[in-house]
Parts: C-alpha cells; sequence; structure tokens
C-alpha cells in the first residue's frame, strides 16, 4: 500500500507484478448504491450525488446550495432536521428515519446515516449523510405491528391480510438496479464520503482479494484495516457458504446479480446476516468490485416473526373453517327441521279451513274493532262475497240495518267484556243486498 487514503485524494494498491492501481475517492462515491449528500453548518446542500438526486426527482442544479429542510416532507420533520444537524456541530454521530419531500410533493421514507466533518483543527465544517429508501421497510414494520395487534381480525379477513403481508416481504427483497454515478465537487469531500461512511464498504479484486475498506467494514467484522487489506472474501465468509461464493463471483462480474443476501463473519466466529450491493468499477487502471455491506440482523429477525404470525393466522384460519363448517351444518338441519314443522302446520291450517268451509253453519271471526279476520264459505255466500273480500272489513249499511248493525257491535262488545262463551236469542237477519232473511242462533 503506498500511502494511506486518510493522507491523499485517492488510493493506491501495488499488485504482486508491481503495477499500481490508483483510484480516486470521487470514483467511490460514484460507484456507492446510496444515496449521498453533505450540508455546511448553516444547513446548505454542498454536494448531492445523483443517486441521491434520482431517488427525489430534482436535478443537481436544483437543491445544490439550497437548504436542506426544503425537501424535508412536513413541519415535524424539519424539525427533527434541524435537531439533528445541531447534533453534528457537537460531533454526535447517529441513525434515524425521516420522511423526505420528492420533487412531485410526494413523501418518501429514507434511513439517514449521519456524520460530523471535522477539520484539522477540530472545527465544524458541516455533515455527511447517507440515506436509504426505506419505504417498504416501513409498510412491512407496520404491517408486523398490525399483526400483532390485530389478529382475530386478520383471522376474519383470513387470506387477504397474509397476501398482503407475503407481498411485502416479497416486495422487500426485491432488487435495486446499481448505477455508476458523476460527482463534481473536491476529491478531500468523496475521500471523507467513503472512509467515513456509517454502512461498511469495500474494494475487492475479481478474483476476491479484499483491496480497500472503510471504517464501517472494520466495525462490521470486529476487526482492524490492516487485518483486513489483502484477505479473501472466504476468509471473511463462513466455510457453509464458500461453495455460494465461487458460482456467485462470475455471475456478479459478468452482471447477471447486482443485489442479493448473504453471511459475513466478525470476531470469534460470529456469523452477521448481511445485503450486499456489488458493481463493477475501474479501480487504477484495472476492473475491480465496489461492495456495499448492510447488516440485516433486525430484519431478519422481523421476517422470522411475521412467518411465525402467518403461520399462527394459518391454523386460526383452519380453526375458524372447520367452526363455520360445523355451524353450517346444524344451521341447515335447523331450516330442514323448521321448513317440515312449518309444512306440517300449514297441512294442518289448510285441513281446519277446508272443515270449517265444508260446514253449513255461518262461521267467522272479528277483532275488537268489529273487521272480519275470518269468514267461511257460507258466511261468504250470505254477503254474496269471496271470503278473501270480507277479510280485513266490516259490516256496511248495505247489507243490514243501521239498528243490525248497532246490535252486532253489542254483541261483540259482551263477549269482549265477558271472555267466555255466550249464545244469543234467536234473531231474524234481512241482507238487503241478497233480500234473503234467515235466522240466526248465535
Amino acid at each position: 500500500m503506498a500511502g494511506h487514503p486518510l493522507e491523499e485524494e485517492y488510493i493506491t494498491v501495488t499488485g504482486n507484478s508491481g503495477a499500481e492501481i490508483i483510484i480516486r475517492f470521487r470514483d467511490l462515491v460514484e460507484w456507492t448504491n446510496e444515496g449521498i449528500y453533505c450540508v455546511n453548518s448553516n444547513g446548505l446542500i454542498v454536494y448531492a450525488n445523483e443517486r441521491f438526486c434520482k431517488n427525489l426527482g430534482y436535478t443537481k442544479d436544483e437543491i445544490i446550495n439550497k437548504p436542506v429542510f426544503n425537501i424535508i416532507y412536513g413541519e415535524e420533520n424539519v424539525m427533527l432536521s434541524k435537531t439533528k444537524l445541531e447534533l453534528r456541530k457537537k460531533g454526535i454521530s447517529d441513525n434515524y428515519d425521516i420522511q423526505m419531500k420528492k420533487k412531485n410533493g410526494d413523501p418518501i421514507w429514507v434511513r439517514m446515516s449521519g456524520k460530523p466533518i471535522i477539520d484539522t483543527k477540530g472545527e465544524f465544517m458541516g455533515a455527511i449523510v447517507i440515506s436509504t429508501e426505506i419505504a417498504k421497510q416501513r409498510r412491512l414494520e407496520e404491517e408486523l405491528v398490525y399483526a400483532k395487534e390485530d389478529l382475530e381480525m386478520k383471522v376474519l379477513a383470513r387470506t387477504r391480510q397474509l397476501f398482503e403481508a407475503n407481498n411485502m416481504l416479497n416486495d422487500e427483497i426485491k432488487e435495486r438496479k446499481l448505477a455508476e454515478v458523476s460527482l463534481k465537487n473536491s476529491e478531500k469531500r468523496f475521500r471523507d464520503i467513503y472512509l467515513n461512511s456509517p454502512d461498511a464498504i469495500y474494494i475487492q479484486s475479481l478474483d476476491g482479494v479484499i483491496l480497500d475498506v472503510n471504517e464501517a467494514t472494520c466495525r462490521l467484522h470486529e476487526t482492524k484495516r490492516e487485518e483486513l487489506i489483502g484477505k479473501t472474501i472466504f476468509d471473511i465468509s463462513p466455510e457453509r457458504i464458500h461453495l455460494d461464493l465461487r458460482i456467485r463471483q462470475p455471475k456478479i462480474i459478468n452482471g447477471e446479480i447486482s443485489k442479493f443476501e448473504s453471511e459475513s463473519l466478525a470476531a470469534e466466529g460470529k456469523i452477521i446476516p448481511v445485503e450486499i450491493s456489488a458493481a463493477l468499477i475501474d479501480f487504477r487502471d484495472q476492473r475491480a468490485l465496489l461492495v456495499h455491506l448492510r447488516d440485516i440482523t433486525d430484519r431478519k429477525h422481523n421476517q422470522q416473526l411475521l412467518q411465525k404470525l402467518n403461520s399462527e393466522l394459518e391454523e386460526k384460519v383452519e380453526e375458524r373453517t372447520r367452526e363455520l363448517q360445523e355451524m353450517n351444518v346444524r344451521m341447515q338441519l335447523e331450516i330442514a327441521e323448521k321448513e317440515k314443522i312449518q309444512n306440517e302446520l300449514q297441512r294442518q291450517k289448510d285441513f281446519l279451513r277446508l272443515i270449517i268451509d265444508s260446514t253449513p253453519n255461518l262461521i267467522f271471526v272479528k277483532d275488537e274493532n268489529g273487521k272480519y279476520l275470518l269468514a267461511n264459505e257460507s258466511v261468504a255466500r250470505f254477503y254474496n262475497m269471496k271470503p278473501s273480500e270480507m277479510e280485513g272489513h266490516s259490516d256496511s249499511e248495505n247489507h243490514f240495518s243501521k239498528k243490525d248493525i248497532e246490535d252486532f257491535k253489542e254483541q261483540d262488545d259482551q263477549v269482549l267484556a265477558v271472555g267466555k262463551e255466550i249464545q244469543f236469542p234467536e234473531k231474524s237477519i234481512f241482507n238487503r243486498e241478497t233480500g234473503e232473511r234467515i235466522w240466526l242462533q248465535m
């Protein structure tokens, strides 16, 4: 290694043949797949890479030298962004989620990894921020919370929620394209961005030898920089995936694969699940790979938890389905029994009606207001009407005298008052419409 990247604007690597490879730090930032920008102490954007601009739909000219707060979505998020800038002035680095505003006004969730830039005199110059779009991850987390709180509701909704949750999980692991972008600012700024990135970034030769790493890579593997340089990707990966590495390496080089999940080794054999983005670059006059690693331990835990909830949900669905099927069988039996009873009642009702209509006696039923509720055929013939024409109506003066109607009403009132059978003296009834006179004993 000729020189140290902290002291130069570029990295020089000497191979076994003595040939030197030079890469500018600007190119490292060009090749990374994450959105990167820098602000000064006043919050003005002094640099933004192409990926950052593309994620929000802006051109560089539209945001350079503009306050970063102009592209933050909502007052609450603006206050958060200003608070984080004050933390950077105090030398504090951290990660946080926030909503930024696209050019079309839509909000977009991003995860910010911010770190202050301090000059050699210890003065605050600005901040480096790496942003990653996490809209899909946010939706996954919200779905996970919803699944915990409303499991019974999901049982009722059954397959719809399960389908949505699975789609959310599938969307989370879809590949995003890697793109090479150009930067126009100073080489020192690009060097700081690469070396001080909160995410692990390293460069490897096409045969898997590690040529350079940043500080985040050392933290991920829990080892020193000089102990990583010169090692191979097999040295920092569990032995169980070595065969996968050999199969995958040619596919990465020819562009078939650009993003995938794998595992890395840390100190004392600790295995860390990681998401890897890889892109071909020109590293000091030879082809190499720029590799970006992200620890996805939390994501794996969330996926396992969601799978467990999905399994429990499927069991609930099966159990509820069985209960509903049993309930449906019982209901069908009850309905069949009710229909049988109703048919029997209707048969008895029809039989009784047949008997009532067959008797020559005048049989009728009235309510307390004197309206006919039932009239047999003999009554209807006396009125020269059909039973259906009488039912629901009262006696009228078209058929009887006013005195007759008053007598009928008086008899009805006596029966209602006494509440038991009463026999009235024989009475002669004359029907005005038919001209028929008959004697009745009521």
